[in-house]
Formats: structure tokens, C-alpha cells, sequence
């Protein structure tokens, strides 16, 4: 039987829901994956004990596919998508049906085209999931056929359970990656993170420049949906081209050029909505000693690929590196994968959940052992705030909507300053800046 759930953290504004999502934070545990490498997995909101996770497609002894879900070895090709439902009892996740077996190049194997065969995937994993419109839309990084590089990939799937699927008649490449024509091998539409906020669908996804020396930047959109596909609002229902110029894209939470240990990358995992703030979870990494472009990179960086969350107040950012990360102190200092957020329904409580390596530079925060586990979502040591645990910093002569938070501060509206509202700086639209508002990004 499947139970459905709601939890704040994953509602779009104007949903009902009590309390403060980070108020009921869990201690450390162990979770235990299956499969080899399945450490990108995604707990399906309004169903939390189940799971989208990444396995990789193995091969037998003499080369040959497998038939899902495989052995679950390190001897694979390429992966799929995979439903997963959580033993909380154990921690445990175990495997339920395969939601996209890929393949575009085994004739004794179902094809997986998608677009009206305009592109067949040959991968897919990194998924994340979001409840849109009565929907649940999965977003997840894919390669394969007919794409200029590896890409972000959008469809809708079914009800958690032994026959959802992924509808691939619907699914689409949101963002297509590129083949680089400025000294690196491909520029990639990687790890995309789907999310609401408000009435609006949203993806982040990480801009991959491949080469020697690599870098991650942070871009999202907002999301439409034409005839039942999802693509970027204002590209004309098509696939959007990560090297587009048009400026649907915008960068989300910027690399610090000030900071050799995060100039280098930004790789946002997870986007997080209450209706009010949006928080983000990343890893981090600079040029300090060599480039940090990977979470095994060995090149003696000072915390390279460390844990990072940062907040804002709007969907499309800016995440301020500045003055709305949270203190680097109070995150785990080894390099990991996929920091995300994770709810437990059998007692309501929050953690934060990763892969954490260990043998590799580490930098501020606290050391912790190797392995997929739960942590402590760090609300002491001054970051209640952060989380919205500290109150209001508005008086009661500073009413809402003409007042309201912004960055910890309390920020008067845009309209209270007698200003125009932008999604671009004011110097972009030929205005002058009048001050700081809380409900609108550039002012």
C-alpha cells in the first residue's frame, strides 16, 4: 500500500503546513545503499518512503546487457533510473522497479527514444523529484543519442509503486549540453534539480565545462509545460542549448572570485522551498594548490568539493556567497556527493544526507567517517537564523508586506523604496539602485 505525506520543505507556496521544516532535526545515521556507486538518490515528495536513485546497468561475463535490475556490480556501461523505498527500521533502501531502463544501442533490449525520436537515451541518472500540478516530474542528468553532450533530461513518472515508470512520450531535454569549441572537450547541462515555489516549476542545473582543468558554475530557469512536455519558459517549447545567449538562464548562486578555495566550482544538489525562502545545498571548490573539479580530485586543495548550503529569497536567486551561506563550521569538512535534505515520516524529523570520502583535502567544518549517511542539520552555532528558527528580525512598527526578511536583516519592499523591481541588476536596465528590498532580487 502506498502512503502519501506531505511535508513542508516540499509543498509550493500557499499549502498549508505547521511548524518550521528544520525545528525537528535527527541525530547522525548510517544509510545503506545497493547497487555500486547509487549514492544520487532522491526521496519523491509526498511519498517518503520512496526514492528515485540512479543503478548501473551491468554486463555479464562475456560483455553482455543484463536484464534490469542486473547484478548490482561495478561492471557497468551505463546507468538507469530506479524506484527505491526506504527500511527506516534498518536504513536500508531496497530496490521496488526500474522507472527508465536507458539504451540506444542494444537491439535485444526495447530502444528509449524520447522527443518523437528526435533523441534516445543511452544513460540516465542524478535524478531528483518534485510534485507539480497533480504530477510527480522527475529531472535527471542523461546522455545517449542525437544530443550535443550530456544533458538535462525532464518527464513525468507514475505513483510510487511496483508498475511506475517513467513516461518517456513526455519526457524532453530541457537543456542540452555542447560540444566546446573554447579549449575544453564539452560543455555539459549536468545534475539538474527540479523544484516549485509558488504556483512556478524551476530547474537548476550545473554548468560543466570538461577538460583539464574543469569548473562548475550554477544556472537555473523557470519551467513551462507545453502540451503536456516540460522545457525552459520563453524558448519556444524546444530544447534550450546550455551556450544559449538569451539570458533565460541565469546564474544562481555565483562562484567567489575573492576565494581561492570556492572560485572554481559551485555544485548544487538539492533546492529546498517552504514558500517563504529557498535554501540550496551544494559542493564547493576552488584553484588553491590545483583546481577542484571533482569529488575525488587529489590535487591538495584546501577543501575541495566541502559541504555548502545557502539561502535566498527568491527562486532564480541570488544565492549571496557573502552574507547568506551558512558558517562553513558547522558542515562536514570531508569531500562529498550529493548533500540533500531527507525526511523521516515515522517521527517527523529532518537531516541532511551525503556521500562523504575520505583521504581527500578537506577543509573548515568537522571531520566525519566515509560512507552514505544522515548528519545533524546544523541550526546552533548561530545559524538559527539561516533556518528561520531565530524569529523575525522585523519590529512591530515594520509590518508585513511593506517590511520583511532579507539576508537576516530586516528589508523594506521594493515599492516602500519608491523602486522598479528586476530579475537583472538595476545597471543592466539602464536604472539606478535606491536600496536593499526583501522581495525582489535587483532593485
Amino acid at each position: 500500500m502506498t502512503t502519501k505525506v506531505l511535508f513542508a520543505a516540499l509543498l509550493p507556496l500557499g499549502t498549508a503546513h505547521a511548524g518550521n521544516i528544520w525545528s525537528n532535526t535527527a541525530p547522525g545515521y548510517g544509510i545503506q545503499t545497493l547497487g555500486c556507486n547509487n549514492v544520487a538518490t532522491h526521496q519523491i515528495p509526498g511519498y517518503p518512503d520512496y526514492f528515485a536513485s540512479r543503478l548501473g546497468i551491468t554486463v555479464d561475463s562475456d560483455g553482455n546487457r543484463e536484464p534490469t535490475p542486473g547484478s548490482m556490480t561495478c561492471d557497468y556501461t551505463s546507468e538507469r533510473l530506479i524506484l527505491t523505498t526506504m527500511n527506516w527500521d534498518t536504513k536500508e533502501l531496497e530496490y521496488v522497479t526500474t522507472l527508465l531502463d536507458s539504451n540506444c544501442d542494444d537491439d535485444d533490449y526495447p530502444m528509449t527514444p524520447i522527443q518523437d525520436g528526435r533523441f534516445v537515451l543511452g544513460s540516465a541518472y542524478d535524478p531528483t523529484v518534485v510534485e507539480f500540478a497533480g504530477e510527480l516530474w522527475v529531472s535527471f542528468e542523461c546522455a545517449g543519442h542525437g544530443m550535443g553532450g550530456t544533458s538535462a533530461c525532464i518527464g513525468p513518472m507514475g505513483t510510487p509503486g511496483n508498475d511506475s515508470t517513467i513516461d518517456l512520450s513526455r519526457t524532453t531535454i530541457i537543456v542540452e549540453g555542447h560540444q566546446c569549441d573554447r579549449g575544453c572537450n564539452e560543455i555539459s547541462a549536468t545534475v539538474p534539480k527540479i523544484f516549485t515555489h509558488g504556483d512556478s516549476l524551476y530547474v537548476f542545473y550545473d554548468v560543466f565545462l570538461t577538460g583539464d582543468t574543469g569548473s562548475i558554475g550554477q544556472r537555473g530557469v523557470e519551467v513551462e509545460i507545453c502540451d503536456g512536455r516540460a522545457f525552459v519558459k520563453g524558448a519556444g517549447c524546444d530544447t534550450y542549448d546550455v551556450t544559449d545567449p538569451s539570458g533565460l538562464a541565469r546564474e544562481v548562486w555565483a562562484r567567489n572570485p575573492d576565494d581561492d578555495t570556492m572560485n572554481n566550482l559551485v555544485d548544487v544538489f538539492s533546492v529546498t522551498s517552504d514558500g517563504n525562502f529557498i535554501w540550496a545545498t551544494a559542493g564547493i571548490g576552488g584553484c588553491d594548490g590545483g583546481c577542484c573539479d571533482a569529488p575525488t580530485n587529489d590535487q591538495g586543495q584546501n577543501g575541495c568539493y566541502r559541504s555548502a548550503m545557502a539561502r535566498s529569497n527568491f527562486p532564480l536567486g541570488p544565492f549571496d556567497w557573502v552574507i547568506n551561506t551558512i558558517n562553513a563550521s558547522a558542515l562536514p569538512s570531508n569531500s562529498m556527493e550529493y548533500l540533500k535534505v531527507l525526511v523521516n515520516p515515522t517521527n517527523n524529523q529532518t537531516s541532511l544526507y551525503l556521500q562523504a570520502l575520505d583521504e581527500r583535502p578537506q577543509g573548515p567544518g568537522y571531520d566525519m567517517p566515509a560512507g552514505f549517511q544522515a548528519i545533524p542539520v546544523p541550526t546552533g552555532g548561530g545559524n538559527a537564523g539561516f533556518f528561520g528558527l531565530a524569529g523575525s528580525p522585523c519590529g512591530g512598527d515594520q509590518p508585513s508586506p511593506d517590511w520583511g526578511e532579507r539576508a537576516g536583516a530586516c528589508q523594506p519592499s521594493c515599492g516602500g523604496l519608491s523602486g522598479q523591481g528586476f530579475d537583472t541588476s538595476c545597471y543592466d536596465n539602464g536604472r539606478s539602485d535606491v536600496g536593499t528590498a526583501y522581495d525582489t532580487p535587483y532593485w
